[in-house]
């Protein structure tokens, strides 16, 4: 069984508190802190001292990856402690500068999000309200990030074995620590992540949800017996959680399939024929969901992609 002792931290976001997991072993790390806030910082501080454990004494912060109610909290750790941060190489990048990170999304999803058919005006909005939140990860200096790759272990007082899930974020990793997987947000007990669209890789945007998918199927080949999520509780069988999360996504697929079938739409058109009553703060996770199914059936040849300021989903 692993040992550990897990913290709930507030976050300002709608999915609620992060999982913080304190690893004790010949140091303390913190796995996901949280968020840069000061009910986040107040709780990391007062739940450690319930363990008899100051944030002097954290020598490693472990990123599953870098979303900021996962990460941000960690360089005023690393101010008062000194403490190395840990973290996927293609996650390093955004936590050295997430405000610049956020600002080459922003440019590059206007002009996405309106080639997929969503008005102007709305995706203003939507490029605009990640903007709020960007001082809720400071920048971490690059001489306290550790750089890891898939299959590296790293020892953070214990051994930790990295283990990449692309899909929901750039640099997605989880980490395995005997027969328990510490995930992040790759499998949530209570939810099922999304894939969010990602900016290029060599010139190509990643096709999130497809890699999300194979991920999940890697993850159910690890045969681990407990997996442990950055929200809610512990995943106790993670087979079946695996398999729920492909049947929900296999089954999504085929309605947005459908829909295409009926009358060739944009991506919009489909967000908002699936989610009629989807508020704006989730339009970027409801487009990203149903570009990530297209681009699954458009790879599959079941649809095609037309279009040139505005694109349209066509049934093959």
């Amino acid at each position: 069984m692993v040992e550990h002792r897990r913290i709930s931290v507030p976050t300002p976001f709608q999915v609620g508190d992060v999982n913080c997991y304190v690893l004790e072993g010949d140091s303390v790390a913190l796995v996901d802190p949280g968020p840069d806030t000061e009910d986040a910082y107040a709780t990391l501080e007062n739940e450690l001292s319930d363990m008899d454990i100051e944030v002097e004494d954290v020598d490693h912060v472990v990123v599953t990856h870098p979303h900021l109610d996962h990460f941000g909290v960690a360089e005023l750790i690393r101010e008062r402690s000194g403490c190395t941060v840990h973290a996927d190489e293609a996650a390093v990048s955004i936590l050295e500068d997430y405000d610049a990170y956020y600002h080459r999304e922003k440019r590059y999803f206007k002009i996405l999000l309106e080639e997929m058919g969503m008005p102007s005006q709305k995706v203003n909005v939507v490029v605009e309200l990640p903007g709020a939140y960007t001082m809720l990860g400071p920048p971490i200096p690059s001489r306290a990030l550790e750089p890891h790759e898939d299959g590296d272990t790293i020892d953070v007082g214990v051994e930790l074995t990295c283990i990449e899930t692309p899909g929901h974020a750039p640099g997605s990793t989880s980490y395995r620590r005997k027969d328990a997987l510490y995930t992040g947000d790759h499998l949530l007990e209570e939810i099922t992540p999304n894939p969010t669209m990602q900016l290029p890789e060599d010139g190509e945007r990643p096709r999130t949800l497809a890699l999300y998918l194979e991920s999940m199927k890697e993850l159910r080949d690890l045969d681990v017996e407990l997996c442990h999520p950055g929200h809610g509780p512990v995943v106790d069988d993670p087979e079946e959680r695996i398999q729920y999360t492909l049947d929900h996504h296999e089954s999504r697929k085929q309605k947005l399939h459908q829909m295409v079938e009926e009358q060739p739409k944009t991506a919009y058109e489909l967000m908002q024929e699936m989610w009629p009553e989807i508020p704006a703060t989730e339009y970027f996770f409801g487009m990203s969901e149903v570009i990530g199914h297209m681009d699954i059936l458009e790879a599959d040849g079941d649809v095609e992609l037309r279009g040139d300021e505005v694109k349209t989903y066509h049934s093959s």
